[in-house]
């Protein structure tokens, strides 16, 4: 199996279609077979930040990522982080106010 790390710049621009890297980050993406995706907590934030002020649709579809996110050592092949309880907080405070624009 082989690990990739997962930077702010693929979650762009794999989630906006607007981003002018998204086709290639998709195909990319679609090509992907057999492999680990890891981020850490810090790129994820950054993620929510940069998608904070776009609207409630991109913060909405933004949360629903960054939701699906798990935890190094559960077996999934879903993108991985390193967990932590503040991070896990902060994005529960994001996912409640993403009608209100709050930032990250």
């Amino acid at each position: 199996m082989r690990h990739f790390f997962v930077d702010t710049f693929y979650l762009i621009a794999l989630s906006n279609r607007r981003d002018q890297w998204h086709r290639r980050v998709v195909t990319f993406s679609r090509a992907l077979r057999d492999v680990r995706l890891y981020t850490v907590d810090e790129v994820l934030a950054e993620f929510l930040t940069f998608s904070s002020p776009l609207g409630a649709h991109i913060r909405s579809q933004a949360a629903h990522t960054v939701k699906y996110c798990r935890p190094v050592g559960d077996g999934s092949k879903l993108l991985t982080h390193a967990a932590g309880q503040v991070y896990g907080t902060r994005h529960e405070r994001y996912r409640r106010r993403r009608a209100q624009g709050w930032h990250a």
